[in-house]
């Protein structure tokens, strides 16, 4: 009997593209959207996870997962509201 074996291999790491990583934003919505990309080397679609944190990168302000994309394609989240503040 013959054995079937299907490798999937992970995708890289994600890359930022909304907002610019280190950078200072003068977004006014309470709710931002985050966007990210990552390509998977098998081509199969890919889903990102995003976390909001403190500006002193101590405390975990919320989180999310973006809808299943293509491989190379950015996704995106909607942060809940946040308060007017620093973020990373």
């Amino acid at each position: 009997m013959a054995q079937l074996l299907t490798y999937n291999t992970k995708p890289g790491a994600a890359s930022v593209v909304s907002p610019a990583a280190d950078t200072v934003t003068a977004d006014t919505t309470p709710t931002p959207t985050l966007q990210a990309k990552a390509t998977d080397a098998d081509g199969n679609t890919v889903r990102l996870n995003f976390e909001v944190w403190n500006s002193a990168g101590t405390t975990k302000v919320a989180s999310g997962t973006s809808a299943y994309v293509a491989s190379g394609t950015a996704g995106s989240w909607t942060a809940p509201a946040l308060a007017t503040g620093a973020y990373k």
